[in-house]
């Protein structure tokens, strides 16, 4: 009879000792689960920031642009000087015989 009491004792032990270990291991698996789910959510909020950062670049480059292009103005048209252009005109015209 003691050595079926001590017998039951070590199952129990044992039994206790495998519920202690598959609770730790089931703890790690969803500690490990929310670590990988925060960093997720870390890549994906510095994504949307790079793309964020990136839009917002191109449109102060697209402003500066337009700034620079309006403060040219008209002036940036013009080909000739004040004076007009000077040279003479080519007012001979070609025939179809080539003459």
């Amino acid at each position: 009879m003691a050595i079926a009491t001590a017998t039951a004792m070590l199952i129990a032990a044992a039994a206790t000792v495998a519920s202690t270990a598959y609770s730790t291991q089931q703890q790690k698996k969803s500690a490990s689960a929310a670590r990988d789910a925060q960093q997720r959510a870390a890549n994906e909020t510095k994504a949307m920031n790079q793309a964020a950062s990136d839009k917002a670049a191109a449109e102060a480059a697209a402003t500066e642009r337009d700034k620079n292009r309006l403060r040219a103005g008209r002036s940036s048209t013009v080909l000739t000087g004040s004076t007009g252009d000077t040279s003479t005109a080519s007012t001979a015209t070609k025939t179809l015989l080539g003459g």
